[in-house]
């Protein structure tokens, strides 16, 4: 019948991270056979990922890494028409190799969270005290520029004061335009949230990618705007097209927002993966599989 036996977290070892050979070895001597089922780790060239891989004649993906191939191979290489990026979050750092590749073949890029806040800033809005990414704010600038016309910004916001105030859910008001001084952006506003939801879920076919909350979505009065893409999303899902969910945020903010698993065409739990394979960078430990 054969045995099955439970190691603990490998990472507890420095030789995991290391990609160290011994360490490797003693792995594979426990098996006959590799598969990799984590899509997640897939971008880390580690003893379990990669080192230990290597020394397999068999060597394959399970079934969660191969759906998660295929969903996000379409994704990059040919995503059905029209192609709809929805992106929010903190970080545009981790979202510019994907946007580079995945920009050229979409339609339209609905920006939201603290990212859309570096877009506006860029467009010579005035944006308060919300955070601003001026490391990237060329490289947005430029993406700007190029695919302007494709590209939809907030035209309203859900502010307050601080981020004191943001954690005691006090103090939150709707601002249209500009941002004044002294007040930070947590959420897309109402006229936002409905133009963005009726562009989701429009009567068509075609793919759509969300990754990122459009604001701070753990407090209530800054929620709406996320719950709203996500209820919009599985409605666009039930109307024949492709949705696609990647990140650990966004798919906790589609959790909270009631939305099931099997609301979406697929939910990518790599978050720093999925985007490392949009953007086409190496992924040691699907290559090492044959």
């Amino acid at each position: 019948m054969g045995d099955i036996l439970l190691l603990e977290n490998l990472r507890f070892h420095k030789e995991e991270e290391n990609n160290e050979p011994d360490f490797a070895k003693k792995l594979a001597s426990l098996a006959d056979v590799y598969v990799n089922d984590e899509f997640s780790t897939s971008h880390r060239k580690h003893s379990s990922t990669y080192g230990t891989a290597e020394l397999f004649d068999i060597k394959v993906a399970g079934l969660n890494l191969k759906k998660e191939i295929e969903y996000l191979s379409m994704i990059k290489d040919n995503p059905p028409k029209p192609f709809t990026l929805v992106i929010g979050g903190v970080k545009i750092t981790d979202k510019i190799g994907a946007l580079e590749n995945l920009l050229p073949k979409a339609d339209n890029l609905l920006v939201g969270g603290a990212t859309a806040y570096t877009f506006l800033k860029a467009k010579g809005f005035k944006t308060g005290n919300s955070p601003i990414d001026k490391e990237h704010l060329s490289w947005v600038t430029k993406a700007l520029s190029k695919y302007g016309d494709m590209i939809t910004l907030p035209t309203d916001h859900i502010v307050c004061s601080s981020p004191q105030d943001a954690s005691s859910s006090v103090s939150a008001s709707l601002i249209k335009g500009n941002i004044p001084d002294g007040m930070i952006g947590f959420d897309i506003g109402i006229e936002t949230s409905q133009l963005y939801s009726s562009q989701i879920s429009a009567k068509r076919a075609g793919t759509i990618f969300w990754n990122g909350p459009m604001g701070l979505f753990e407090i209530g009065p800054f929620s709406n705007g996320t719950v709203n893409i996500a209820k919009s999303m599985a409605l666009a899902y039930w109307r024949g097209s492709k949705t696609l969910i990647g990140g650990g945020d966004t798919l906790e903010a589609m959790k909270r927002a009631g939305v099931s698993e099997g609301e979406v065409s697929h939910v990518s739990t790599g978050g720093g993966a999925t985007l490392r394979f949009l953007a086409g960078n190496e992924m040691p430990g699907i290559e090492v599989l044959n």
